[in-house]
């Protein structure tokens, strides 16, 4: 039997256990060719549907015996005939065929070895995922195919590095991103139409695609689309055009194939119809790719195995023209975008990017942002820790003199200089350097603004020197753009920055983030707003953050430290003549005492977004706020809460006969106990429900019964308040009323003993007034424990009124407009 002779084609048959009928079969076909005259003894394989296959041959290969497991699991014996005589098989003739170049390892490394061609057909709708044979002359090989993906997983995916879509809802984060996330959570968009693109690092081929129908309304399910590829975004291929499709139920996964697949930097999917609905939703969009090569081993009988592997290249491209996009479809690259503030060194055309070598600093917050990578609030800093560049919510980006926090150069027209007075902008999602080594900065909507204008100038890189200077580089390390930033004055700050995921002992934040090993946690230390914030998924605060008291000294130039002497979050201003004032301008510490002592070493970002302190041992000692001792350290969560449930109580007490009993409310209660003026209740109402420009708002439910008129607060304590859910109650009373300002009774809820950590408890009835737009920020703080009642009880003016919010001033520093929208 010649090589080029090698191709069987077998008539199968099945029968179930115990059963004498023989079914006929689909076509097995099969062809294992390494340029010997292979006669196999026996056969197994399994594809990606699940099912496991094995056959025996006779000596003539004339015939087949085995069994087979299905998709289902049944287990079923299978025979084979052949039906003709072995076909040429010169390039297996098949496109479920593979060729590779292989090799095999030795002990002076690898080798090449002759080419196997491979085809195992059995008529399954899905790819070959493993197989093994062994043949007459002992000759054994087993084989794993594997895609172009770092982890061999045909579902490529995970190695999407943007993902834009023309609409989406962002305010109840149905992104676009969510697409690719696998998990419940969808994309939805306010449309019967919209298009979607999805970016890779390079050039990768594709073969199937997977759309997943989302949770609810199947008539905003996609009917009818087209995919297209592209390799820089401009020019477009047409590799699939769908019609009249539905989905039979919900989070139903459809798989569809790739006819001509060839490799692209991005897909694009057009919906250009739905189900009837006028709005559109999906919950994923999975990419998957053929085989891209094996690894396995080949054993002759009496001798060890050897190491066994294989590369075959990717599918070409069809003929067909690539065509710009039609112009009646939307699209991210037709606005001409404004240039960040920097200079172009040079212009090389056609460059392909490359990634830098596995050696480099690539660590979240290190000094390196490499091509496919974003800034999402997040910083990279120079290896000298003398410079931080940093994306802030709507300012894009930032570059910093870390020993006196000058900024010396920004991407956008707003000047650092007016931060404290900036309310709003357009914000800024993410900053991220594109495949195509384009540096862009996108908003809320994806939506680009602007660029460094160097695409296609084979940008591998963005760097942050040590002179100061922020450059674009490409894979020779030649500078293609930088910001003009390099000065030879170069001073040291008196701290050492943290980077990656911890912050360790004798390490600071001032403008700088840490980030989960995971990407979606990221905790800054805020120069903007004057204060701690962690970040969750798409850049949402999460429900740990800590603003610098107002009364605190220069507040907005603090940096976050952790300690050698056990002191775990402290701020402390920077002194430029090296003046140490830690000890008098502390704002806040981790509570170490002595019933409590330990001696920190780190700091973590978890995964999971919870903020962990640890000790030498590496034992968790303190959670989101909370010592290890404490009954909320198991439960504590920095998700980011719809509502208050932190426990103050065992239970409810019980209301006296004939008191009005307060009703259960999922908020801290409002409650209106003066019913004079409707107005001005409405002018309460309307400043509690401020919204900070960091999407801040009070958590609270309006209790307007008049079966609470006249009531003090003694008396509301009486009437049932749920100390078990609330740590507060709201009073609008006269005195609320009738001032002009309408400040707010503030009642303390308490809180009972623990005699297990010597607390003595805190008897309910304390209490304050504020002003309306100051109860987001109390609120928020004190219902999850994050600040303590004095924090604010002891801000108050000399009438007992707190008029001040930490992060926004006073209600007189605010327009009417932004104390009432």
């Amino acid at each position: 039997m010649t090589a080029a002779a090698s191709r069987h084609a077998y008539q199968m048959w099945w029968r179930a256990l115990n059963s004498a009928e023989w079914t006929p079969g689909h076509e097995l076909l099969v062809h294992v060719n390494n340029g010997e005259n292979l006669v196999l003894d026996e056969l197994s394989w399994s594809s990606a549907d699940g099912a496991l296959s094995a056959v025996g041959f006779s000596p003539d290969m004339a015939s087949c015996y085995g069994h087979r497991r299905t998709t289902n699991g049944d287990v079923v014996e299978v025979r084979g005939e052949l039906r003709s005589q072995p076909e040429d098989a010169q390039g297996t003739g098949d496109t479920r065929g593979y060729e590779f170049d292989t090799e095999v390892e030795d002990t002076t490394g690898w080798q090449p070895s002759e080419q196997l061609r491979l085809l195992i057909d059995d008529g399954a709708d899905t790819p070959l995922l493993w197989t093994a044979w062994r043949d007459r002359t002992g000759i054994s090989c087993s084989v794993s195919l594997r895609s172009a993906s770092p982890t061999g997983n045909a579902d490529i995916t995970g190695m999407v590095t943007h993902v834009w879509a023309s609409a989406e809802y962002r305010d109840a984060g149905e992104v676009a991103a969510n697409l690719i996330e696998g998990t419940p959570s969808k994309w939805f968009a306010p449309h019967d139409r919209a298009s979607l693109e999805f970016q890779f690092p390079h050039p990768i081929a594709a073969d199937r695609y997977v759309l997943t129908s989302a949770n609810d309304a199947p008539d905003r399910d996609p009917a009818a689309w087209i995919l297209r590829g592209s390799v820089d975004g401009n020019l477009w291929r047409v590799l699939d055009t769908r019609t009249h499709q539905s989905f039979t139920d919900r989070h139903e996964s459809r798989t569809y194939p790739i006819t001509a697949p060839g490799a692209y930097a991005c897909y694009r999917l057009d919906i250009v119809g739905n189900n009837g609905s006028p709005h559109l939703q999906l919950e994923t969009v999975r990419f998957l790719a053929a085989a891209g090569g094996f690894t396995g081993y080949r054993h002759r009988t009496g001798h060890a195995p050897i190491p066994y592997r294989g590369a075959c290249a990717a599918p070409e491209a069809p003929d067909t023209p690539m065509e710009p996009l039609p112009e009646e479809l939307p699209s991210r690259h037709t606005r001409r975008l404004s240039r960040f503030p920097g200079t172009k060194v040079r212009v090389r055309s056609g460059d392909s990017p490359s990634a830098p070598s596995a050696g480099d600093d690539l660590i979240a917050g290190g000094h390196r942002l490499r091509v496919g990578e974003s800034l999402r609030r997040q910083s990279l800093t120079s290896l000298n820790d003398a410079f931080t560049l940093k994306h802030f919510g709507f300012d894009d980006l930032i570059l910093f003199r870390n020993y006196d926090r000058k900024p010396l150069w920004w991407s956008s027209s707003f000047s650092p200089g007016d931060w404290r007075q900036k309310r709003r902008g357009t914000g800024v999602s993410d900053v991220t350097l594109q495949p195509d080594g384009d540096l862009v900065a996108y908003d809320e909507d994806g939506v680009p603004l602007r660029s460094t204008g160097t695409a296609g100038c084979g940008v591998a890189m963005l760097e942050v020197r040590d002179d100061g200077d922020v450059v674009l580089l490409d894979s020779d390390g030649e500078i293609v753009w930088h910001t003009d930033t390099a000065t030879t004055d170069v001073q040291l700050p008196s701290f050492t920055v943290a980077r990656g995921d911890r912050l360790l002992v004798g390490q600071s934040l001032a403008e700088q983030s840490l980030t989960s090993p995971n990407g979606e946690y990221v905790l800054v230390h805020d120069h903007q707003h004057g204060g701690t914030f962690l970040y969750g998924p798409q850049g949402q605060i999460t429900s740990w953050f800590y603003l610098v008291p107002a009364m605190f000294p220069d507040r907005f130039g603090t940096r976050l430290t952790l300690e050698e002497d056990g002191l775990f979050l402290r701020w402390s201003k920077d002194e430029g003549e090296g003046v140490d004032l830690r000890g008098v301008r502390k704002a806040w510490d981790s509570l170490t005492t002595p019933r409590f002592p330990f001696h920190p070493k780190q700091v973590v970002v978890r995964d999971s977004g919870d903020l962990e302190m640890l000790d030498a041992d590496g034992e968790v000692m303190w959670r989101n706020g909370y010592k290890r001792n404490h009954a909320e350290f198991t439960k504590s969560s920095n998700q980011r809460q719809a509502k208050t449930s932190l426990k103050r109580a065992a239970r409810r007490p019980a209301v006296p006969a004939g008191a009005p009993q307060l009703p259960d409310t999922p908020n801290v209660p409002v409650i209106r106990t003066d019913f004079s003026d409707h107005t001005a209740w409405e002018r309460v109402k309307t400043g509690i429900s401020w919204v900070t420009p960091d999407e801040f708002e009070a958590n609270v439910t309006y209790v307007d019964d008049p079966a609470f008129a006249g009531l003090t607060a003694t008396d509301l304590l009486e009437s049932g308040p749920d100390r078990a859910t609330h740590a507060l109650l709201l009073v609008v009373d006269e005195t609320t009323i009738r001032s002009p300002e309408h400040p707010i009774l503030i009642v303390d809820l308490g809180s009972e003993p623990d005699p297990a950590n010597d607390w003595p408890g805190e008897p309910a009835g304390r209490s304050f007034r504020a002003l309306p737009h100051t109860i987001q920020e109390i609120e928020n703080n004190l219902s999850i424990a994050n600040m303590d009642w004095e924090d604010f009880a002891d801000g108050v003016d000399d009438d007992g009124v707190r008029r001040e919010h930490m992060l926004y001033g006073r209600v007189e520093d605010l327009t009417i407009d932004q104390a009432t929208e």
